[in-house]
């Protein structure tokens, strides 16, 4: 059996592995050999991210403990149409199903640089109808509790038992303070260019597409995800903020994990 081996980018003090085989999946991002992704990387969430409030057949739709319909389908594999040190351009044809009958082409490119890493995605329709788009990514970044956290200004969304939209939000001003024994798993409504940081070592940016985010740090683990989706929970179903691309239009989405140089002697 052949060994198949996890592309690997590489820019400066920056090390990164992508594996198409599982969806896409960011497995590392290293900094001088230290790791700063959880032990589920960076997953892509497709075609939906988060919950949806409707039931769905199918072995392949993960389901949370209520049941629900989460982050999308299973993974599938993708075809690597480039690979260089610093970037891997990747496709899926993603044909008409039950749990999603829209049919599209999604392509990403993955691309590291000496200040990090930058995910670019595009989406076209390919079948005669619009496609809703949904998508999003699921970073999960180390962090110790006494680390500050940045979040920019945003609206909450309020939530039902289920975590799934209620329709209500509240406004939360920007902040800067130790996680500690807080915990979240939230989503939010934030403006374009929204900021997100773990102290002085990380900062998630969303540049093109996503209009909201998703906060998730359990408090049993020493992690903190900052999740970039391109529509609310649930939108899927309620059409409420639902971007979508009718047939020959294409739709971008792209964000950055920023990686902040290591101050001499730490």
């Amino acid at each position: 059996m052949a060994l198949v081996m996890t592309p690997t980018l590489s820019a400066g003090a920056l090390r990164a592995e992508v594996d198409p085989d599982r969806g896409m999946l960011v497995t590392s991002l290293c900094r001088d050999g230290d790791e700063l992704l959880g032990p589920l990387g960076i997953p892509f969430l497709h075609p939906w991210a988060n919950r949806l409030s409707v039931p769905l057949e199918g072995a392949d739709v993960p389901r949370d403990e209520h049941g629900l319909p989460i982050h999308g389908v299973h993974p599938r594999a993708w075809t690597v149409e480039a690979h260089g040190r610093t970037a891997l351009l990747a496709s899926l044809d993603f044909a008409a199903e039950r749990v999603f009958p829209h049919a599209h082409r999604v392509t990403q490119l993955v691309r590291l640089e000496t200040w990090g890493l930058r995910i670019d995605t595009t989406l076209r329709s390919a079948g005669t109808g619009s496609v809703p788009i949904a998508f999003g990514f699921h970073p999960y970044f180390r962090l110790k509790r006494d680390e500050r956290v940045a979040l920019p200004r945003r609206r909450r969304l309020l939530a039902d038992a289920r975590l799934i939209p209620t329709g209500e939000t509240v406004a939360e001003p920007a902040q800067r303070q130790p996680l500690g024994d807080r915990s979240f798993d939230d989503g939010y409504a934030v403006a374009p260019g929204a900021r997100f940081a773990v102290g002085d070592r990380l900062e998630v940016a969303l540049l093109l597409g996503y209009r909201y985010a998703q906060i998730y740090a359990p408090p049993d683990e020493d992690v903190i995800c900052f999740e970039p989706m391109t529509a609310p929970t649930n939108a899927l179903v309620t059409g409420v903020a639902l971007p979508t691309a009718v047939p020959g239009a294409v739709f971008r989405a792209a964000f950055e994990v920023r990686v902040r140089a290591r101050p001499r002697g730490a």
